[in-house]
């Protein structure tokens, strides 16, 4: 198995510790902190080549799906019902987490037993459960200590947040790429981790999108908004610099489109598209494309 080179992306603090030597190969773990990096980073590109990698390395695999099924129980302590059920997460994924039982290598037989395909897409569902982890946990638990687990009362509303996020986030990044890809492109432009708590939106606005795409396939539309978001990094900084959360402009409760993750696909759709007003769903209110447009429109790379 070939370990990708070092990416140029900025490093990301790992508080989880990739799996050592004596739970996989040498190689597996340092292609494991290289993936953890990747994600925490938004790098969508290493993202993808390096749970390509994994896929093709059942041990790499299974490496990977145990560390964050050990990690999970010990957050909500044991494997809450919605990562093993159909809570929104890859079918690969719950499969393989209804048969782990914490003990070493649990899993390597049947991720063995799996197509690299599969094994792909078990993986994918890991990371943005290791991530979505490291973004809530890291927030609640004292400075150095990485085994705290701050989910151990059951009624602790931080504990609820973090299932309701995780919830809300798998169930439709699952099922839209270009969600999930903009959703990891929003995290790494501003730097925070994106809560998706209204459903009526997404799939609104993911509805819209696919009209505005002519219906291309999912994988093109990712390849554009990929495209779009590296090479117009700059601009999009200026628009969140000016119009974002918690900037002047946007205090009376204006451009509040720029805190959802699909805010970039759309500007990439007004750049590309032209005006959205013909796809615009009718139960939304036309102040929050005009806004946005607004924004896109007087930024400047």
């Amino acid at each position: 198995m070939s370990v990708a080179p070092p990416c140029l992306h900025a490093r990301a603090e790992q508080p989880f510790h990739a799996p050592g030597e004596d739970e996989c190969p040498p190689t597996a773990g340092q292609l494991l902190a290289e993936l953890y990096d990747a994600g925490l980073s938004g790098c969508s590109g290493c993202r993808r080549s390096l749970l390509d990698d994994v896929a093709t390395d059942p041990q790499a695999t299974a490496a990977l799906l145990e560390w964050v099924c050990q990690l999970a129980s010990e957050v909500f302590g044991g494997l809450p019902e919605e990562m093993t059920e159909d809570g929104g997460l890859s079918a690969a994924w719950r499969e393989l987490a209804a048969v782990y039982d914490g003990r070493a290598r649990a899993l390597h037989a049947p991720c063995a037993a799996l197509p690299a395909s599969r094994r792909r897409e078990a993986g994918e569902s890991a990371l943005d459960v290791l991530v979505a982890l490291t973004h809530h946990a890291s927030d609640l638990r004292p400075p150095g200590d990485i085994r705290y687990c701050p989910m151990c009362d059951g009624d602790d509303p931080d504990a609820v947040l973090l299932m309701d996020g995780l919830n809300v986030l798998s169930l439709h990044t699952v099922h839209d790429p270009l969600l999930a890809a903009a959703v990891r492109i929003h995290r790494h432009l501003t730097g925070h981790h994106t809560t998706l708590t209204d459903p009526d939106l997404c799939t609104a606005l993911s509805t819209l999108l696919a009209a505005a795409h002519d219906d291309a396939p999912a994988a093109e539309r990712v390849a554009r908004i990929e495209d779009f978001a590296a090479a117009q990094h700059a601009r999009l900084q200026q628009m969140h610099m000016h119009y974002g959360p918690g900037t002047p402009a946007a205090a009376d409760g204006r451009y509040t489109l720029l805190a959802h993750p699909l805010s970039i696909p759309l500007c990439e759709r007004l750049d590309t598209a032209g005006p959205l007003h013909q796809w615009w769903p009718p139960h939304l209110l036309t102040s929050l494309l005009d806004d946005l447009t607004t924004a896109w429109t007087h930024a400047s790379g």
